[in-house]
């Protein structure tokens, strides 16, 4: 009988030359130059496993809740200078991961001949970068263990339909909303001492 304890990574592993194990993990690369500022990031995904099995894997709702759920813990406490909000877009090729930018900024998976992985769209800033790259960090390797499980006890559950995409939005704190509240609060007491000031 076949070994099938970890055959998604044992695959890598096996079929992987010098080095380009490390192009399974998300790398972010910095692109800009003197006339532009740019920035992307990139991830190959095991075609084959990931094919068979991501339709399944994205339908079921255990699944998205538990990523849904690591990648927004993560950045409840956090305060950025610009961006507000991480949307995450659930479809049955897998998951893209959207921030605040013009024309939209965002990571997604591409099928592309005998590859497919994680490309990235209109990235122009540090902050953008390292949201997309954290969401799609925090992400693969909860998608590897489900490959390694479905792959191992070959799971039959419900694929995801085609046509859909559920998307859940995460709201960021960000420095012009903490000034905004403190704004509102000064106007609040402002207000409030004027009105005491009047009886």
């Amino acid at each position: 009988m076949k070994n099938k304890n970890n055959p998604v990574s044992s695959e890598i592993i096996n079929k992987s030359v010098w080095n380009s194990i490390g192009d399974y993990l998300p790398v972010i690369i910095n692109r800009s130059d003197m006339h532009m500022q740019s920035w992307a990031i990139s991830a190959r995904l095991p075609k084959g496993f990931y094919k068979k099995w991501i339709a399944h894997i994205i339908g079921n709702l255990k699944f998205r809740e538990m990523a849904e759920e690591r990648i927004e813990n993560i950045f409840r406490n956090h305060i950025f200078d610009w961006q507000s909000f991480l949307e995450i877009h659930w479809h049955s090729k897998g998951v893209s991961f959207e921030t605040d930018g013009v024309n939209g900024c965002m990571v997604y998976v591409y099928f592309e001949g005998g590859d497919c992985g994680y490309s990235c769209h209109n990235i122009d800033t540090f902050e953008q970068a390292n949201i997309l790259f954290l969401a799609l960090s925090l992400y693969l390797p909860n998608l590897y263990s489900a490959l390694e499980l479905y792959e191992r006890e070959e799971i039959k559950s419900s694929p995801f339909p085609e046509e859909d995409i559920i998307y859940k939005k995460i709201i960021l704190h960000n420095k012009r909303q903490s000034e905004n509240k403190e704004e509102d609060c000064q106007t609040t007491l402002e207000t409030f001492s004027s009105k005491g000031d009047l009886q």
